[in-house]
């Protein structure tokens, strides 16, 4: 594998990025690979959690041709600008320039550049395609068909209902209504404008990126793809609701064909359960070999 670093402007900011490419001469097929939230690297990876979602799939993918171009988010990594200051619509303008970077690269084919996002990263990779950029096809790992205000309220009630142990214990005791407590926050950040907000004095929240994501609705971009679109979801995600799959292939199915991926959670690992506190093992592990066979079969058989 051989991985050139690039860079990429868009309002004013500097973005830093890798291409990898495959051994061989190409131009090869490549993926614009789009991140989950939070300030999170190309790698997907944070100061608290190396997710290498993004690493791994890179290696996946160049070992069987295809190129991948990642990159890190504003104020993170080697990126300029400002990560809490950063809305929503932020995230998906950067995103619409890295295709851009990506797609006047010589060592790639402009006619198979596909997408790829993951969690919040697919709202944008749909919308990108859907917005008529050249996108060959577009892949959604881990993605939803309600509001981002709907996928965070059945984010908390899914959390709370794998919660084990004392926390788990207190909720179901006090039954405390997790729902209440998010309503209470979603309207306190609508009631301000500031771009940054702390909770109880401590928690840092980049309150732009909630409001503009509380009032995303991805169901016009999702009807509008007129390009092949997989959406893979894994049955033990606790993060974006696995029962939205059959509610985005109703909303176009000419163009998205879905899959639910059994024992997989929202880090595309294998998990048996344990909710939350499962991850820190899960991220010891590779990524779910299912995951992988899935997303070979469909780019495989549109990458010639």
């Amino acid at each position: 594998m051989n991985e050139l670093d690039d860079t990429f402007q868009h309002a004013g900011i500097h973005f830093s990025a890798t291409l990898a490419l495959p051994d061989g001469d190409g131009p090869f097929p490549a993926v614009l690979l789009l991140p989950g939230s939070g300030p999170i690297d190309r790698d997907e990876n944070t100061r608290r959690a190396r997710l290498s979602v993004f690493r791994d799939l890179t290696e996946h993918f160049v070992a069987r041709g295809i190129a991948t171009y990642r990159y890190d988010k504003r104020g993170i990594g080697r990126s300029g600008g400002d990560y809490w200051s950063c809305g929503f619509s932020d995230n998906g303008k950067d995103a619409a320039a890295a295709f851009a970077a990506l797609n006047h690269r010589p060592e790639v084919r402009a006619d198979r550049l596909f997408v790829l996002g993951h969690s919040e990263g697919t709202f944008h990779a749909a919308h990108l395609a859907a917005s008529g950029l050249p996108v060959a096809g577009v892949i959604l790992l881990g993605s939803a068909a309600g509001t981002g205000e709907d996928v965070l309220l059945w984010q908390g009630r899914a959390v709370a209902a794998a919660m084990t142990g004392f926390n788990g214990w207190l909720l179901r005791t006090l039954r405390i209504d997790v729902n209440k407590q998010q309503r209470k926050l979603f309207a306190k950040l609508r009631q301000t404008t500031r771009p940054v907000l702390r909770v109880q004095l401590v928690n840092k929240l980049n309150a732009r990126w909630f409001r503009e994501f509380l009032a995303h609705d991805p169901e016009p971009d999702l009807r509008a793809l007129a390009v092949p679109t997989l959406a893979l979801t894994g049955a033990a995600d606790l993060q974006t609701p696995p029962d939205d799959l059959p509610r985005m292939r109703e909303l176009n199915p000419d163009h998205i064909e879905t899959v639910l991926v059994p024992r997989v959670s929202h880090l595309l690992r294998t998990t048996d359960g344990g909710g939350l506190g499962d991850y820190k093992r899960q991220l010891k592990q590779p990524l779910a070999p299912a995951v992988l066979e899935a997303l070979d079969g469909w780019l495989g058989a549109r990458v010639g």
